[in-house]
């Protein structure tokens, strides 16, 4: 140990707080023992405290507490006044002070100082490319730099709550629910803005065709104007090229198609009667098609409005990626330049890869949604909100409203989402651009799937809900009256 406490003198706020963390908790001491070097460490005496330490907890199991003193006494013979003059400037820190230091928060004490080791690790490797480099010695330096390995990132590991001594994690649980990350108006917005939240899981049902794309498209614009980041998987059904030419259409509300910007009709008003529908329209009228350059433009300047590094858009061909690889491609993205989505879109689960292969499909299906039931839970990945559209069965497309009962290829998926809107449309409704949504299941709550809310639209210019009501649009106007 004669060469002990040779370095540079440094800051060691940081890593004597790792020490006392490692003596105090055992929770904080586990996963200290995954990632531990002693090269990690600026100061000696700290990674040799720590060493102690995990010695300990792999002979009895448990944080070393006051019993530190004794593995000192034991081991101090072996070392320089210097050293013993640093490891004693501990104890006597924690002395007196134990109770403090029983109730640490081991997640972010942990998330601290990995931070911090990895910055240092970083630091050390860094300095010694630049060194190489410095010398002229490109080959060591190349071999060094592609030789790097960052510290093992142990964050997905299950970690055990003491309910009763927390003093915080009841007050954190209702801190961080409830809280929609976006809102629509209306009444479509009253019957789901509560579900628009962190690690929620949000499935939307509707029949082929029926605008599940354009209602995803509605949702990415409504979370990017609330400067929420977004992901946008589209994993088959929509090329880039179509994505991008239909959110320039939702935004700047023209078609690039000359076909959809002649006749155009707004419904001004909507109204239900004994279970029909009267639609009033505004005239038709003609529009300019919308043109590359001004779709480029309005999508610039969008992003200006909005905040350029809010949304990321991924396509791939059908069946080509799994969940577990978008999930692995959001990591990626998170260690490069820490970038986490807080909503995430996957357009849609019903085509892509299944987890592993089974000899039913059903249990394709079910092996998706788990995952990504799995991903919107995902503390690591900041428990983003999911939303998915998927097909309902083709019987369903002829009824009334959809309920649990057109749910296509398992039954087990209505166990994942936190709520599962319907998108119903006769063909009748369609021609009057108006769609009614309802709740076909939810995990929290009640639910009624004969409920529904009614959406006027204009899909011919990418508008998915143009105005929302339960009976008439008339009830906007009233409660726009009173609101003033």
């Amino acid at each position: 140990m004669s060469d002990i406490i040779r370095r540079r003198p440094v800051k060691l706020d940081l890593e004597k707080n790792i020490a006392i963390c490692c003596i105090m908790s055992q929770g904080f001491l586990h996963k200290m023992s995954k990632v531990y070097k002693a090269e990690l460490f600026k100061s000696e005496y700290i990674a040799l405290i720590i060493a102690w330490c995990i010695e300990h907890h792999e002979k009895h199991g448990t944080a070393p507490s006051k019993n530190i003193k004794r593995i000192y006494e034991r081991k101090k013979d072996t070392l320089e006044e210097e050293v013993i003059a640093l490891i004693e400037s501990v104890l006597v820190e924690l002395s007196g002070n134990y109770e403090k230091y029983e109730t640490i928060d081991n997640g972010f004490e942990f998330e601290e100082a990995e931070r911090y080791l990895s910055t240092y690790k970083i630091e050390q490797h860094t300095s010694k490319v630049q060194e190489f480099l410095l010398n002229g010695e490109l080959d060591k330096a190349k071999k060094l730099t592609e030789s790097y390995s960052p510290i093992p990132n142990i964050e997905g590991e299950l970690d055990t709550l003491e309910v009763f001594s927390h003093k915080t994690a009841v007050l954190d649980a209702f801190k961080g629910s409830g809280s929609p990350l976006f809102f629509f108006e209306g009444a479509f917005g009253k019957m789901f803005n509560r579900f628009f939240t962190k690690s929620g899981l949000i499935a939307i049902m509707g029949a082929e065709k029926m605008g599940k794309t354009w209602a995803t498209i509605a949702m990415l614009l409504k979370a990017l104007q609330a400067q929420r980041r977004v992901a946008y998987f589209a994993v088959g059904d929509m090329p880039q090229d179509e994505m991008l030419i239909r959110i320039a259409v939702a935004l700047s509300g023209r078609s690039n198609e000359q076909e959809f910007c002649t006749g155009v009709r707004d419904v001004v008003s909507a109204e239900y009667a004994d279970d029909e529908i009267a639609v009033e329209f505004s005239a038709p009228y003609n529009v300019q098609p919308l043109t590359p350059h001004e779709a480029q433009q309005t999508i610039t300047n969008y992003g200006q409005q909005v905040g350029s590094n809010l949304f990321r858009l991924v396509c791939s061909p059908t069946h080509s990626v799994t969940a577990s690889e978008l999930k692995a491609i959001a990591s990626e993205w998170r260690k490069a330049d820490g970038w986490q989505p807080e909503v995430i879109i996957i357009d849609y689960p019903d085509i892509l890869l299944p987890e592993k292969y089974e000899k039913e499909r059903r249990h394709f299906e079910n092996s998706k949604w788990m995952e990504i039931r799995g991903w919107s839970t995902d503390k690591e990945h900041n428990q983003p909100l999911i939303i998915i559209p998927t097909q309902i069965k083709q019987e369903g497309y002829k009824k009334k409203y959809i309920t649990r009962e057109e749910v296509a290829e398992d039954k087990r998926k209505l166990a994942h989402p936190t709520v599962i809107m319907g998108l119903n449309q006769s063909e009748e409704e369609k021609d009057m651009q108006v769609m009614r949504f309802n709740l076909v299941a939810v995990r929290e709550g009640r639910c009624s799937p004969a409920k529904c809310c009614t959406a006027t639209q204009c899909l011919d210019k990418g508008q998915f809900i143009a105005q929302s009501f339960w009976r008439s649009t008339d009830e906007n106007t009233r409660a726009f009256n009173r609101d003033i």
